[in-house]
């Protein structure tokens, strides 16, 4: 089964599908990189009718095998990652993921953030008070 959604009226849909998928296939973009920072399989589709592995150069971060940059790598791209219910995927991927993103994907990133601006505010505003 497969979903593709055209509805940008709902509040975090993308999140929601993402959430819920096997696997997800895209344009390089931040939520692909979310998905596969929590372990989501996920196929970077880098080819149109007039440019490939563009974005790949790019993003050098990410391993070769994520990325696919015509249709027969597509497909054995969205092959592997739906294979043995995601867990050959997963197997493969958790030495990149950890490598990657290390270990923030916790759902502790809104507080470490606020933290961390509210420690750069307080040392301004101390150095201000000298």
């Amino acid at each position: 089964n497969m979903a593709i959604s055209t509805d940008y009226s709902r509040m975090a849909e993308s999140y929601r599908l993402c959430a819920n998928a096997d696997l997800v296939i895209g344009k390089a973009t931040s939520l692909i990189d979310e998905c596969l920072a929590v372990g989501i399989p996920a196929v970077l589709h880098d080819y149109t009718h007039n440019s490939s592995g563009s974005r790949r150069l790019v993003l050098d971060y990410l391993p070769r095998e994520i990325w696919a940059l015509d249709e027969v790598e597509l497909a054995s791209r969205v092959s592997f990652g739906l294979a043995d219910d995601g867990h050959a995927f997963g197997d493969w991927w958790e030495p990149h993921r950890s490598r990657i993103y290390g270990h923030l994907n916790d759902g502790n990133v809104r507080e470490r953030a606020r933290d961390q601006i509210l420690e750069i505010l307080s040392h301004k505003t101390r150095s201000e008070h000298r």
